[in-house]
């Protein structure tokens, strides 16, 4: 589509979910996923805080594991390894939602550790916030988290979901200079 095409295409979505608007009718389908793309990066903490997802990094939990099954002991590297990627990553201490782990039954003994699972999906996302955690003279704060879900997001599963609005922010963020 040509640049003018699209422009005028876009002059009439405005217009259509501007007249919606003043004519009470409710929001448009077009307002409807304005406004959730707006809101799905952004968490209301329990204690009041609003913190916004910036960025997220997602890959396979088990992507170079080319033979056997996962082990506690691999999941445990794992996880050390992956908080060290977001450490790298953005040069904050992240904070762990520690996954759940499931017992793999094999039926025999298994002899490169104790088989056991966590989610498929690998997730670090930076969340920042325009207010200070602690020093009121910086301008902002910020966390990375690393968690693990069973698909990719979007959506972020709800159960970590949960846990990140529970978050206690103040204790865990690092407050930054721009």
């Amino acid at each position: 589509m040509a640049a003018s095409g699209l422009r005028k295409r876009l002059e009439q979505e405005s217009l259509r979910i501007h007249s919606a608007t003043l004519l009470n009718r409710g929001p448009s389908k077009a307002q409807t996923r304005l406004q959730h793309m707006s809101t799905r990066n952004e968490f209301h903490l329990s204690n009041g805080r609003v913190i916004r997802l910036t960025a997220i990094d997602q890959w396979g939990t088990y992507s170079g594991l080319l033979e056997g099954v996962p082990t506690k002991e691999m999941n445990e590297r794992l996880i050390l390894n992956t908080m060290d990627k977001a450490r790298k990553r953005w040069h904050f201490e992240p904070y762990l939602i520690r996954p759940i782990e499931r017992p793999i039954e094999l039926g025999s003994k298994y002899p490169f550790g104790t088989p056991a699972s966590i989610p498929d999906i690998t997730c670090i996302g930076n969340f920042d916030c325009f207010n200070t955690a602690r020093d009121k003279s910086m301008d902002g704060s910020t966390l990375p988290i690393v968690w693990f879900q069973s698909e990719f997001a979007f959506p972020i599963d709800e159960a970590i979901q949960e846990q990140i609005r529970s978050l206690e922010w103040e204790k865990h963020a690092s407050d930054f200079q721009y």
